[in-house]
């Protein structure tokens, strides 16, 4: 070894120790950097647009689509829709009518309303309890209260029919109203009416549990020897 390289400096060592430059290196480590770089930013992007779309698909699915009359060149609106508050709607959402010229709700009592393909307001479905027992009459709605009207009690056409009681519908179940004159509901029983004859029954003479004597009869409600 030379005396010229024992020699070596400070600045020498340190160039000794700094790893020899290779632009392909570099350019290799730079594209990587970047590529994660890309993958970090793109994937939200990605999310986000995606998400638009689907918002932009539930929206039309749902004839929600409204167009501003003033971005329309002539002010009119295109085939299927119709002008509503200055904005051209579907004109089969219910929301603003089915017919083309009118712009009223599609509205019908107890009920969801959609338009049929003629054009026409009617039930698509019922609110919970009631029914529509005159389905060849659309527009007239879902009238009937399953849940208390005693001759669609429960479900259209199920009439509740007691012995001797005039009955009620009740959260959709046939019960005692009132019994017919002399006749009691002594068993707590609502399927069976009012079965005590309480002008002749000896257990209840008069009213439900009130007995004759063993050597009584009951004749018109009371308890005779």
């Amino acid at each position: 070894m030379s005396v010229h390289q024992l020699q070596r400096t400070p600045k020498d060592l340190a160039q000794a120790r700094r790893p020899a430059y290779h632009p392909r290196a570099v350019t290799v480590h730079r594209t990587t950097a970047r590529a994660r770089n890309s993958s970090r930013t793109s994937e939200p992007l990605w999310g986000h647009a995606v998400g638009f779309r689907i918002l932009l698909a539930v929206a039309f699915a749902g004839c929600t689509a409204a167009i501003d009359l003033e971005a329309l060149e002539d002010g009119v609106c295109e085939s299927g829709f119709k002008a509503c508050d200055e904005t051209c709607v579907p004109t089969d959402n219910p929301l603003f009518g089915c017919e083309a010229q009118s712009c009223a709700p599609c509205a019908i009592p107890n009920a969801t309303g959609v338009c049929s393909p003629d054009g026409v307001c009617e039930v698509a479905v019922c609110d919970p309890n009631f029914a529509d027992c005159t389905p060849g009459d659309s527009d007239n709605g879902c009238l009937v209260d399953l849940a208390h009207d005693p001759l669609n009690c429960g479900e259209c056409g199920s009439a509740c029919e007691l012995d001797n009681a005039k009955p009620l519908c009740a959260n959709r179940r046939c019960a005692i109203g009132v019994c017919d004159e002399g006749w009691g509901d002594c068993d707590d029983t609502d399927a069976n009416g009012c079965e005590a004859d309480l002008t002749t029954d000896v257990a209840h003479c008069g009213a439900c549990d009130e007995p004759c004597d063993d050597s009584e009869q009951c004749v018109d409600g009371i308890c005779t020897i």
